[in-house]
């Protein structure tokens, strides 16, 4: 068949500002997150109402408006986390010798 050229690509992670201490800090959030969209998806696949604007409306409200404040939320927090980490980094030598005149 024919053959192809392939040229390396550099690939840059999307969040590579993010560690996995941080992903261990925020996944807490995960479980709400998988709660409300479940309901979002479930309100609107079983549709117990035929389709009346107000509860149709007041119940994506009451799931979609929580989900998206809670993914911004989960976002800040984890640059705050990664900001507060990189500032509080400790600043030593490149050795990794304990000072002089403590015992280990």
């Amino acid at each position: 068949m024919g053959s192809f050229i392939t040229l390396p690509v550099e690939r840059t992670p999307v969040l590579e500002w993010l560690s996995r201490e941080t992903v261990v800090d925020i996944s807490i959030n995960g479980a709400p997150l998988f709660i409300l969209a479940y309901f979002a998806v479930l309100i609107e696949v079983a549709s117990p109402w035929s389709f009346d604007p107000l509860p149709v409306v007041l119940t994506h409200t009451l799931t979609l408006f929580p989900l998206v404040v809670l993914v911004f939320a989960t976002y800040y927090a984890a640059r705050a986390i990664e900001r507060d980490a990189a500032r509080s980094a400790p600043t030593r030598d490149s050795t990794d010798d304990p000072p002089e005149g403590t015992d280990r």
